[in-house]
């Protein structure tokens, strides 16, 4: 097969999203890691092993190792062998991966080069590095650690691990064979006469027992014509790097011109007016969209443009500046957080405040205040069904799925319309969407697939968030010592957890009562209570310098935060993490804003340390401590001052002097 053919045949794969790619080590070799024979040439040295030895190959020799100086042992000099390239990161080949975003993706190799570059995709792939992986994946896109890592210190290397590979790894043989009989299959990376290689065909062959699909195996190695035709006897069709050209390159830069090769198809850079507004028009019934999934879904070049601050999406190059249309604008301004567009400048107001103006607004009404949705949220899905509106279909069946299975109202409560498209798993529904729709259809339901339906939405902010909390937390122990900082981490929890908050409420995306929304809004609130501590450090004298040594600081909590928090957070959760006392009740709390009188609900501080109280007639009460009354009614005052400043009226609290 010539190899522009065998090409056009793995771009109708990814059109078809049925892509599985094979990655070795050749592609984390272009990192500055080891390659395979490395490895054992390391092992060699303390075997003595002649380098002339031809009867043992890398599996023996990996095995003799094992079986001589014990398993410990064995790990720690394969781990030392890598730790060695501590510094490696993903490379060009990662990136092209990441953009063709093939279905699934299995590799052999130990290091994390692949995990990393897919942080950030908008296509989130759950990692199976084992069996017990497997009961706890929601993806419809895995990595399969075939050889395993050294998170789990289960890597495949010596001869045993070959020949009880189905054994040891049972689950994941079964879920390569599924993917492998319903998927087509590229190899990159390999080599076709390494050992890892043919032991891996070899088992996958036994695995299969003949049923495999034709896989395609991009080779940087010269092959003769008979070599060629013995791999095609076995399914394999070869692809020369010379079928293209790249004869006299590296074999790293043929592999990243042969998936430059792949990824034109997926990724055509917006250089004019009209490929923008054609874009823009595919997405358009998306009611918000996140600035870096606007950034994928317009498959803007990266060295084109870039995401900055202040949620920007601008130029590199001056001269790559687009001529953008009113409807662009007015597109981008409608459906995103964005403030400047390739050199335009977007006026928007941001507010936390559900203005309740978009398609499904009324059902997350109804489920805010408790009532049973699915009816409504049913007749919406058949009728965004009818009207071709597939984006507010997949949402609205997508809530009625997730409030029924989650238990949030009982099942034959109340009567549902039949589905207009019959009942068909959603996600069947959105298969058949991808593989039968237009290009506006396709773009919205793999949207909804890859962000929406595995949850990646939510999964993305905690570990986002998560990760900048983190970095505050440093920073107020740093500062506490001392010590200042100059970042953007607070700005950039603000427009992480907004642009999530715009996502899920302006789409009508119904997970309020899910444990990890709950979360997404703890970790904002804890970030904004550390960020105000660590301003009041400087007021109680607690830091050895100014309030303006160090960036993540806010002087008051606005009111509308608060409220978002008591409504959707986890008051509870938070308040045991921050040591705050928890004398309040429901009823109550959602009053706090309203008035400020006896018997009211406030958040106090003391010596470091903030709470829930009840105010009482008497707000000496409030605290614990021996002094006078005049001093503890000023303290009060002062405290409540302090603390809540704009957010809330203090001109009712009577304080007996």
């Amino acid at each position: 097969m010539l190899g522009k053919e065998a090409v056009e045949q793995l771009k109708f794969a990814m059109d078809s999203n049925s892509l599985v790619l094979f990655e070795g080590a050749g592609v984390s070799v272009n990192s500055g890691l080891p390659t395979w024979s490395d490895l054992i040439s390391e092992l060699k040295q303390e075997l003595d092993v002649p380098e002339n030895q031809g009867n043992l190959n890398s599996l023996k020799i990996a095995q003799i190792y094992y079986d001589i100086w014990g398993q410990q042992r064995y790990n720690e000099k394969i781990r030392g062998v890598f730790e060695k390239y501590g510094n490696a990161r993903p490379n060009e080949i990662h990136r092209l991966v990441r953009e063709i975003s093939p279905r699934h993706i299995i590799t052999t190799n130990y290091d994390t080069l692949i995990e990393q570059s897919l942080s950030d995709s908008i296509t989130r792939y759950d990692v199976i590095r084992s069996d017990t992986d497997i009961p706890y994946s929601n993806s419809d896109h895995y990595l399969i650690k075939m050889h395993g890592d050294f998170k789990t210190n289960n890597f495949v290397l010596k001869e045993d691990d070959y020949l009880n590979y189905e054994q040891n790894f049972q689950l994941v043989s079964t879920l390569i064979k599924a993917l492998l009989l319903n998927n087509t299959v590229l190899f990159i990376g390999y080599g076709l006469g390494d050992s890892t290689f043919n032991a891996i065909f070899n088992l996958i062959q036994t695995l299969l027992q003949g049923d495999a699909k034709k896989a395609y195996f991009f080779s940087t190695d010269e092959m003769s014509e008979s070599e060629i035709r013995y791999y095609e006897n076995k399914g394999i069709f070869v692809i020369n790097q010379s079928d293209f050209g790249f004869k006299n390159l590296g074999k790293g830069e043929s592999n990243i011109e042969f998936l430059n090769l792949l990824e034109e198809s997926v990724i055509d850079g917006v250089s004019d007016s009209k490929t923008l507004d054609k874009r823009l028009s595919d997405i358009k019934s998306i009611d918000f969209l996140p600035t870096s999934d606007l950034f994928n879904l317009l498959r803007f070049q990266m060295t084109d443009v870039f995401v900055g601050r202040g949620l920007e999406i601008d130029c590199f190059n001056p001269e790559k500046t687009i001529n953008i249309s009113k409807y662009a604008l007015e597109q981008i301004s409608k459906q995103t957080a964005i403030k400047k567009f390739l050199g335009m400048d977007i006026s928007k107001e941001q507010s936390f405040q559900r203005k309740g103006n978009y398609f499904l607004s009324d059902g997350v009404e109804k489920v805010l205040s408790g009532e049973d949705a699915r009816a409504w949220f049913r007749k919406k899905a058949n009728e965004s069904y009818q009207n071709k509106d597939y984006w507010h279909f997949l949402i609205a069946e997508y809530n009625l799925t997730r409030l029924e299975s989650r238990g949030f109202l009982e099942p034959d409560s109340t009567v549902l319309d039949e589905p207009i498209y019959g009942n068909l798993p959603l996600k069947e529904v959105v298969d058949n969407l991808i593989s039968n729709g237009s290009s506006e259809t396709v773009e919205i339901a793999k949207y909804f697939r890859d962000v929406v339906l595995n949850f990646k939405f939510v999964y993305r902010t905690l570990e986002g968030l998560t990760e900048k909390l983190n970095k505050i937390k440093s920073e107020r122990l740093n500062y506490k010592s001392g010590g200042w900082s100059m970042n953007s981490t607070l700005f950039d929890i603000w427009v992480e957890f907004y642009e999530f908050y715009k996502f899920v409420m302006s789409n009508g995306i119904t997970v309020f009562n899910y444990r990890e929304f709950k979360t997404v809004v703890n970790l904002y609130m804890e970030s904004a209570v550390l960020a105000f501590e660590i301003h009041e450090y400087q007021n109680l004298g607690v830091s050895k310098r100014g309030a303006e040594g160090t960036a993540s600081q806010i002087k008051e909590l606005e009111l509308e935060n608060i409220q978002l928090f008591l409504e959707f957070g986890n008051v509870d959760e938070t308040s045991n993490k921050l040591g705050w006392n928890k004398k309040r009740n429901n009823q109550s709390v959602h009053y706090l804003f309203e008035n400020l009188q006896a018997g009211d609900f406030v958040w106090l501080k003391n010596k470091g340390t903030y709470w829930v109280t009840q105010v009482p007639h008497d707000p000496k009460s409030m605290f614990k401590f021996d002094m006078s009354e005049q001093f503890m009614a000023a303290k009060l005052k002062w405290l409540m001052k302090r603390f809540v400043s704009k957010c809330w009226h203090v001109s009712n609290l009577k304080c007996q002097d």
